[in-house]
Formats: structure tokens, sequence, C-alpha cells
């Protein structure tokens, strides 16, 4: 299989997590926030309120279009704007990285990137369909590890602090690169092995972990 035979399924798999995000963020606005909780943030930005209203309905509706495939370049370049809209209204304030308080515009810049890449792999036809156990593996990695592990995320944010929360996407190269050499037998070379602890050694510096802050509390129990 060549790497052109690959480009419909990366298509489907961003398509699918795409469309698991917006659904997720449509979702937490409509079931946590409320309708009229998210009416009134949008007003304290200066915004209508009308415009919370139809934020979850773009957010809803264009992402179950985009996990149906239906209109799948019109709709994410409708949704670029709106993603643009946050970095303008809220994130850009806040500094580039997303672990900042508040969230920095980091990430909403990457996913309207992903709105605008997702066109561009639409036109390249399919040389065949994938198979029932394959669309099916594929929904269930763009909603189950994208949509519910993002709910989850934010409940982390919640529980432990931003820039805790934050080890979990520096770990995941490491995880994923470890994943693959035990389920594929993908091979493990010297540059992987420097790269992870790489990653290691950075998230450590980025949260502040240290072997001696864990020891402390044994050592005061330990203490007569």
């Amino acid at each position: 299989m060549s790497r052109s035979d690959l480009i419909p399924y990366a298509a489907l798999l961003l398509r699918l997590a795409l469309g698991a995000l917006f659904l997720a963020h449509g979702s937490l606005k409509l079931l946590v926030f409320k309708p009229a909780g998210t009416a009134a943030y949008f007003r304290s930005l200066g915004l209508p309120g009308f415009i919370g209203y139809l934020t979850i309905a773009a957010e809803l509706g264009g992402g179950t279009l985009l996990i149906l495939g239906i209109a799948t370049s019109l709709v994410s370049l409708a949704l670029i704007p709106l993603i643009i809209g946050t970095i303008f209204m809220v994130h850009g304030s806040k500094g580039w990285m997303f672990s900042n308080e508040g969230g920095g515009w980091e990430f909403p810049a990457f996913w309207a990137a992903t709105l605008l890449v997702a066109p561009l792999l639409a036109v390249a036809p399919p040389a065949a369909m994938p198979s029932l156990p394959i669309a099916l593996a594929v929904l269930a990695l763009g909603v189950v590890c994208s949509g519910i592990a993002y709910l989850l995320y934010f409940r982390l944010i919640a529980d432990i602090g931003p820039a805790s929360a934050l080890t979990v996407t520096f770990l995941v190269p490491v995880f994923g690169v470890l994943w693959g050499h035990l389920i594929l037998g993908e091979p493990l070379g010297w540059n992987t092995l420097v790269g992870a602890l790489v990653v290691i050694l950075g998230t450590a510096l980025v949260t502040g972990f240290s072997v001696a802050a864990l020891s402390a509390p044994a050592a005061r129990q330990a203490a007569p």
C-alpha cells in the first residue's frame, strides 16, 4: 500500500476526530454550562447572547455532519471562523501556551489549521471504501479517544490544574512509541530513546516534578 492509498484513511480519521471535538464542545455548553449560561458568558465578552445559542448549534450540527461525512469541505471551512473567533475574543489575550490560565491560543490555532487541512484531504478520492470493522475502529478512535477523552481532560484540568494536566499531552509521544513497539513490533532506535528522555525531562521541568518532593512526605512520616 502506497502513501497515496493512505490519504483517504487520514481524511477519515481527521474528519471523525474533528467531529468528535465539536460534539464534545457543543455538549459541554448544552449539558454542563447550559444554554442560558453559555449566552451569559458570550454577553460577558461583549457579544449578543444569541451568538452563544448559535455556537452550540454550530458545534453540535457541524460535528454531526463531519462524523457522517456530509458536505465535509463546506462544513470544515464554515467552522474555521468560529475557532478563529475564540482566539480574538478569548484566548488571544491569554498568551500562546494553552496551559496558561484561561488557555492561550495554541490549541485553537492548531484546531483551525486542521479544519483547513480537512477539505484538502477530502478532494482525494478513496481507492476503495474501508470495511465495516475499519470504519467502526476509526469511529471509536475519534469518539472515545478524542471526544470523551477531551471531556475527561477538562475534568483533569479542574482537579489538578493546567500545568499538571499538560503532562498528558507531553507523554503522548512516549506512550505512542511504546505501544507501537509492544503491539505492532515497531523498532526502537537510540534516537527514539533520546527523544523519549527529552520529553520526560521537559515534562518534569514544566510541572516542577522532583524526586526530592516525592520523598519528602515519606521522610516526614518516618520521622519520630
